[in-house]
């Protein structure tokens, strides 16, 4: 269950600081795969069922590239087999922080991503067909997601890659 806004910004942030080259174009499968195979965590054998992507795609954006960009990127996920899942932004008028402004702004907020993968996690469980599900994540909001998926199936693993 990968938070695909999350992971997006924070492989930005490392380019931009000079931590890392490139990423953006990831391998989000052949990632988990390593991930499976390399972790002492996860027994020896074990495999990838399944790898969701969930995103919302930014139409709102003056920039007809990014929406053409993330409509690529969804595509090449597709053909890696990796699920997308899609939510949606949602337009709110903020007013400015500086008291001399008074101005109101029209902002775009990501909504849907941090519930579509908490319901995909406990989806997977529910369905009995997985021995462990791993948030890629930074988001703080999946925190209550990832606990209660562990107190309510305590023979299965639930796991954080940050």
């Amino acid at each position: 269950m990968i938070d695909g806004f999350n992971v997006y910004y924070s492989v930005a942030t490392c380019i931009n600081n000079g931590n890392i080259q490139c990423g953006k174009w990831f391998d989000y499968r052949g990632y988990c795969e390593w991930v499976t195979a390399n972790n002492p965590n996860f027994p020896a054998g074990s495999s990838v069922h399944r790898v969701r992507l969930y995103s919302a795609i930014a139409h709102h954006d003056p920039d007809p590239s990014v929406v053409s960009r993330h409509l690529v990127l969804n595509q090449a996920m597709a053909a890696t087999n990796v699920e997308v899942t899609l939510g949606n932004f949602k337009r709110k008028r903020i007013r400015c922080k500086v008291p001399a402004c008074g101005g109101r702004f029209l902002k775009h907020e990501e909504k849907e991503t941090d519930i579509n993968v908490a319901m995909g996690v406990i989806e997977s469980l529910l369905l009995d067909d997985v021995d462990c599900v791993v948030v890629v994540s930074g988001d703080t909001d999946l925190v209550s997601a990832v606990r209660e998926a562990r107190r309510f199936f305590p023979s299965k693993q639930v796991g954080v890659l940050l």
